[in-house]
């Protein structure tokens, strides 16, 4: 898996020598990983993989595989984690601006507004992404 994640970054980047398409490019002084990398290092790198966008998103699956997870996962994350830190700024904001009630609705619609989405859907989006990640904790607990 870390051969064929690298040998794809490596054309990608640096493009294959000539007449040889399979064999890549030195990169003088850089060292993605080696034979002694260790676990942490290996995770390093595929979370850093999860992280390029431009990546095939078959590949990115396949890395988040790798890692125990699955790609959807980690987006739910990601935008859980988003959300609550908007929800929270805005919610503040919207205090020192005297406002009081259901801020952290308004929040939400706001930010439904900007991902183009409607607002009732990505609450209720939102509200899966939560009840799905309890039951992952709780099969974690329960083994």
């Amino acid at each position: 898996m870390t051969k064929v994640i690298l040998r794809y970054l490596a054309l990608v980047r640096f493009g294959p020598v000539e007449g040889d398409p399979l064999r890549l490019r030195s990169l003088p002084g850089i060292t993605l990983l080696h034979a002694e990398s260790g676990e942490a290092e290996r995770r390093h790198l595929y979370e850093a993989v999860l992280n390029l966008n431009w990546f095939p998103r078959a590949a990115r699956e396949a890395v988040a595989k790798e890692l125990g997870t699955t790609l959807r996962e980690l987006e739910d994350r990601d935008l859980e984690t988003a959300a609550r830190m908007f929800t929270d700024i805005v919610k503040k904001k919207m205090r020192e601006e005297g406002h009081r009630g259901r801020l952290r609705d308004a929040a939400l619609e706001q930010l439904a507004g900007f991902l183009g989405k409607k607002p009732e859907a990505f609450k209720k989006r939102l509200q899966r992404i939560r009840g799905k990640q309890r039951q992952r904790a709780r099969r974690r607990t329960a083994h």
